[in-house]
């Protein structure tokens, strides 16, 4: 859809006075969760989500590792999703795409629940 400049600049201005609403942390994913963000698994050559989104799951925008904290659970799950299946793409080489690949529905069930409340 076409948007004017002037549209755009009323969109970004209301998007950037948005609050970030924190977000409980389910306890049946905490432990799974942590575990696999902060770990990751390398039986299944899988890296820790840390590694490059950080321990609070602020990102490194420099190295377009976009920040986690706070998203919403539904978000993150149709991200990920969308890595998996390759319907999103704009990942650099294709880093989230080969992740994504090696997660299980159960994994992203679990980091869908645990990432939203990284702070």
């Amino acid at each position: 859809m076409p948007l004017s400049e002037q549209d755009m600049d009323d969109l970004a201005a209301y998007f950037s006075s948005q609050q970030i609403t924190p977000v409980a942390v389910p306890d049946e994913v905490v432990a799974a969760g942590k575990a696999l963000y902060m770990g990751g698994d390398m039986s299944r050559g899988l890296p820790a989500c840390a590694s490059c989104h950080g321990p609070r799951g602020a990102g490194v925008e420099q190295a377009k590792y976009p920040s986690l904290s706070g998203q919403h659970p539904a978000y993150i799950k149709a991200q990920l999703e969308g890595f998996r299946a390759a319907t999103r793409d704009n990942d650099p080489n294709g880093m989230m795409r080969d992740i994504a690949k090696k997660l299980t529905d159960q994994d992203i069930e679990i980091l869908s629940k645990y990432v939203p409340g990284l702070h």
